[in-house]
């Protein structure tokens, strides 16, 4: 591509893209590049290999960082050049819908894939771990606004004062983005599942809202419980034709059902048999 490319530019690009993708990810990377095209075939090879949801990138800023220093400290690249590729990460991210099987679009068509990436939050010692690549996530998502990644910050009570008004303006954009998390919450959280403090610290979010250890991984199910449909059996007597079910042991109370204690009951019975 790159010999055939007239745009002298377009072909340095894609020479470099060349020499990268034939290092990484079989050597180690040294760039912010190479780790950013490191990062990406490990995710595209799960997603092929799993056609996983909830595949997460984890956090970010905090294991990117030390090649973005390297970078900007080689004087190789700015803050500008980082995020046009943060950006191009970005939109690789929100592709992929399209590898998922036909039987998962078949039941989840349009899902979100729910790759979440987080931000700030806490180093594993204790101290505050936002970092300019932590403000460059913010304004890539507000600059693409693509649907992924699902971008999370962890926000405790000594975050910057920059960072929690480069939150908020996001925030006002409108994209839905970022999902905000108390630090201490997840932090909390992983302590009572046993973890170690300093691991307990490196959480990220899983998913939509299930802090995590990069290591390790637990997975609170939404369940799908669906309410609407206990209240209709409560108030339909247990019958509901699209449904096909009968409740007999509901007849017994049909005369006292405009009573508000007998409808709460029912309702209580009907949504305990749908967790069954």
């Amino acid at each position: 591509m790159a010999r055939n490319e007239k745009d002298e530019r377009r072909a340095t690009e894609l020479a470099e893209v060349g020499r990268i993708c034939s290092k990484v990810p079989e050597n180690p990377p040294e760039t912010f590049q190479e780790a950013l095209q490191f990062i990406w075939f490990v995710q595209l090879g799960a997603i092929l290999s799993e056609n996983p949801l909830a595949l997460n990138p984890g956090r970010f800023d905090q294991f990117m960082y030390l090649y973005y220093r390297h970078d900007i400290d080689a004087g190789n690249s700015t803050d500008k050049d980082i995020l046009e590729l943060i950006e191009c990460y970005w939109i690789k991210l929100s592709e992929w819908v399209w590898t998922i099987s036909a039987n998962t679009a078949d039941f989840f068509a349009g899902y979100n894939q729910f790759q979440n990436l987080t931000v700030g939050g806490k180093t594993r010692d204790g101290k505050d771990a936002t970092n300019e690549l932590s403000y460059l996530c913010l304004k890539a998502t507000e600059e693409v606004q693509t649907h992924q990644p699902g971008l999370s910050v962890r926000i405790h009570q000594d975050c910057p004062q920059e960072f929690l008004d480069a939150v908020t303006h996001l925030v006002s954009i409108g994209t839905g983005f970022p999902a905000i998390h108390s630090d201490s919450a997840g932090y909390q959280m992983l302590l009572n599942a046993g973890y170690e403090p300093e691991d307990a610290r490196d959480w990220s979010n899983c998913g939509c809202v299930v802090p995590h250890f990069r290591k390790t991984y637990e997975w609170t199910s939404a369940v799908n419980v669906n309410f609407t449909a206990a209240l209709e059996y409560a108030l339909k007597m247990g019958s509901v034709e699209s449904q096909g079910r009968k409740w007999d042991w509901m007849k017994k109370n049909q005369r006292n059902s405009t009573h508000i204690k007998m409808l709460k009951r029912l309702f209580i019975a009907s949504l305990i048999d749908s967790l069954k």
